[in-house]
């Protein structure tokens, strides 16, 4: 976005004024006097249609430009990128079915979340479709992954009113937040195709950022969805820069994506950034809360991310299978028959003596165990749990294999009996 001090400053005001009414004619018209209303009862502006106080703030930036005064310079970055987002989506055959939506303040914000999405994914390579409403449940956006068997990808966003910028998010709220985004991902994703539950915010600060990170995170680790790939984050933001006495404001999105454990279909997901992106902000940031840039102080934090560890879960104890009949895996030692990196330290249902040690859900399917501490037999889930084609699937006829040392496996990887 041009800084202050650029002379054309006001001109990139008047164009984004006028962009806006051309873009979104019937939502300012609609709103325009409920908003009003909205003022005079002293209704906070996040509360407020988010289109009519953008276009607000541009308007008064322009009016009191001489005096070199930008009222709320980041709502004016962020008029700049929906101007931008609606100028494309607005040619396409499905902005029929979007437009009318626009006029509810929720739905907008929805909306434009969606939209950046599918710019953020666009850019980086992948074919995406927005999916037209129906009276079913289904996701917000589809997604085809780039090579293999280029397969689609099911996308839900969840933008909750918390995350809307202004207010302050407490603990409870995140709780609440992480909940819910589990509720909608079952109810929206379905269970055969893989998909991805996308939460979106506006100006969080990064501790409300890495809360909401730790907390999905944890949750994560105790589901059982093998369809859900993760959990998106991505918060739109304004970046403030000052340079040789030059202001600008530009909106930037982060985009955060927190890997499911028990994710085991065959599409990776890859959540490192491209670092020859030439939009990728590589220089280091200091986030800088608003009332902290009005009055020009700028805080220092130091925020440690807390590691997961795996949970414990207990096997189902059986009886000793007769010869030939299932696909029996033991150790010779006291060591675990199997390892990785995953969130699921699997214990004898008779001693607790950890027979496979983190490794995922489906990493066994159909195995039987014997525990090397106490000779008991354990058995692991079925393999028509699995309703995912998986990255990887190694077969073992039925037979006993002693095994001389611990297997490590990777995630997507499923070992499983005949």
């Amino acid at each position: 976005m041009a800084s202050i001090e650029d002379e054309d400053f006001e001109l990139l005001l008047t164009q984004l004024i006028e962009k806006a009414n051309v873009l979104f004619p019937s939502i300012i018209k609609n709103v325009k006097q409920s908003d009003e209303r909205a003022k005079i009862q002293k209704v906070p502006w996040y509360e407020r249609h988010r289109l009519i106080v953008w276009v607000e703030a541009a308007e008064e930036t322009r009016k009191s430009y001489q005096a070199k005064v930008i009222v709320s310079p980041w709502f004016v970055a962020e008029l700049k990128w929906m101007v931008e987002i609606g100028s494309k989506w607005c040619i396409k055959p499905i902005w029929k079915e979007i437009e009318p939506s626009l006029v509810n303040s929720t739905h907008f914000t929805h909306t434009m979340s969606k939209l950046a999405i599918a710019e953020h994914l666009g850019r980086s390579g992948h074919k995406v479709e927005i999916v037209p409403r129906g009276a079913e449940a289904s996701p917000d956006l589809m997604v085809q992954a780039i090579g293999g068997t280029q397969d689609w990808i099911n996308i839900e966003v969840y933008q909750p009113s918390i995350l809307s910028g202004g207010k302050d998010v407490s603990p409870s709220d995140i709780g609440h937040i992480v909940r819910q985004a589990m509720k909608k991902a079952k109810k929206q994703l379905g269970r055969k195709t893989p998909g991805i539950l996308a939460v979106c915010g506006f100006s969080q600060k990064q501790p409300i950022i890495i809360s909401l990170k730790k907390s999905v995170s944890e949750r994560l680790q105790k589901t059982d969805r093998p369809n859900l790939c993760g959990i998106a984050l991505a918060i739109m933001s304004v970046l403030y820069l000052k340079q040789l006495g030059n202001i600008s404001f530009t909106p930037v999105i982060s985009f955060d994506f927190i890997h499911n454990p028990n994710y085991f279909g065959r599409v990776e997901i890859d959540s490192s950034p491209d670092l020859d992106d030439p939009n990728l902000i590589k220089q280091p940031l200091k986030e800088l809360p608003i009332q902290d840039l009005i009055s020009n102080a700028v805080p220092n934090s130091n925020i440690t991310e807390t590691n997961v560890h795996p949970i414990k879960e207990q096997l189902k104890i059986i009886e000793k299978p007769p010869s030939n009949t299932r696909t029996v895996m033991y150790s010779k030692g006291n060591f675990p028959i199997m390892d990785g990196k995953g969130n699921i330290d699997f214990l004898c249902g008779n001693c607790q003596f950890v027979v496979a040690k983190k490794i995922w859900k489906r990493s066994l399917m159909n195995i039987v165990t014997k525990c090397p501490s106490c000779g008991t037999y354990n058995e692991f889930c079925s393999l028509s749990d699995a309703e995912m084609p998986l990255v990887g699937a190694i077969a073992i006829e039925k037979g006993e294999y002693p095994l001389d040392r611990t297997v490590h496996t990777k995630r997507g990887i499923c070992t499983f009996g005949r």
